[in-house]
């Protein structure tokens, strides 16, 4: 039973820890080329996939409607400051069931606001956000 009652607070203490990113946490983070091959949507979010000379990754972009912008293209080459998607805790639905159990048949899924739930694929080495990406356009710092 102490045993229960240590694990509860253990648990509580996790849960109330709120990681939320900073400007000099983007401005720190080195910039990479990326060469977007593919890009997707699902509700709310574009899924853009990028790769640099050793890995993919999984980049999640709100959408949102911007008319005079360089607009990413596939195939095309970009410099992103991109970080985990874990280090931005406000896009997260911290009341769904699966906010606790991200982990979902050995893949890591984030529940996202809007009952969205976003995943890991087989292959890509994490989702993540950036600064350099609205909706679909490209953004220099």
């Amino acid at each position: 039973m102490k045993n229960y009652f240590l694990f509860i607070i253990l648990l509580i203490l996790v849960i109330s820890c709120k990681t939320t990113y900073t400007e000099s946490d983007i401005k720190n983070t080195s910039t990479t080329f990326y060469e977007i091959y593919k890009i997707d949507s699902i509700k709310n979010y574009y899924i853009i996939y990028a790769k640099d000379e050793r890995l993919k990754f999984k980049i999640l972009s709100k959408k949102q409607n911007q008319y005079k912008c360089d607009k990413l293209k596939i195939n095309n080459k970009y410099p992103l400051q991109i970080l985990p998607l874990s280090l931005n805790p406000q896009m997260f639905d911290s009341t769904s069931p699966n906010y606790l159990n991200r982990y979902s048949h050995s893949l890591l899924c984030y529940p996202l606001k809007d009952s969205t739930n976003v995943c890991v694929e087989t292959g890509i080495a994490d989702i993540y956000f950036t600064k350099n990406i609205v909706g679909l356009c490209f953004v220099k710092n």
